[in-house]
């Protein structure tokens, strides 16, 4: 599963999409995989708390447009 989280500037109110604000990916960055520990529905999104793969980095919160994925699935977090 890909799992997508904005870095871009908010969205202004009379934004009608809520992706039309956001920056693309840079080039050759490297996405972040790691496994759901929480998913917090909100709405139309889901703030999912997920645990690098490598390393002892801490866990991480990234958000995303409908259901997301579910604890104990993995994924792959790309920015757009």
């Amino acid at each position: 599963m890909h799992v997508v989280f904005g870095n871009g500037p908010a969205a202004t109110p009379e934004s009608t999409n809520p992706l039309r604000d956001l920056i693309a990916e840079r080039p050759g960055s490297e996405p972040l995989i790691g496994t759901v520990l929480q998913a917090l529905r909100a709405g139309s999104y889901t703030y999912l708390h997920v645990q690098p793969a490598l390393g002892a980095n801490p866990p991480f919160w990234v958000v995303v447009l409908g259901a997301g994925a579910t604890p104990g699935e993995h994924v792959r977090v790309r920015s757009i």
